[in-house]
């Protein structure tokens, strides 16, 4: 079992750490050291990750970068 954060995870590109970590409850909302939510880190990348991490509840689509306030959306 991972200890590592879901930005953290997503990071690495490991779908089925991802999917284990959803599963266990990650905070799909947590944003890494610099400001990254794991949602940003796939739309970067244009990672199929992003389709996971949107289909899950309490997701924020709109939360922002603590440094330059861009979203996954931008």
């Amino acid at each position: 079992m991972s200890t590592l954060s879901l930005p953290q995870i997503c990071r690495n590109w490991d779908l089925e750490e991802v999917r284990r970590a959803l599963a266990r409850g990650a905070d799909v909302n947590k944003a890494d050291q610099d400001g990254k939510t794991g949602l940003m880190l796939a739309a970067y990348q244009h990672n199929g990750m992003l389709k996971l991490l949107l289909s899950q509840p309490g997701l924020d689509v709109n939360k922002a970068t603590s440094a330059s306030g861009v979203t996954a959306l931008h």
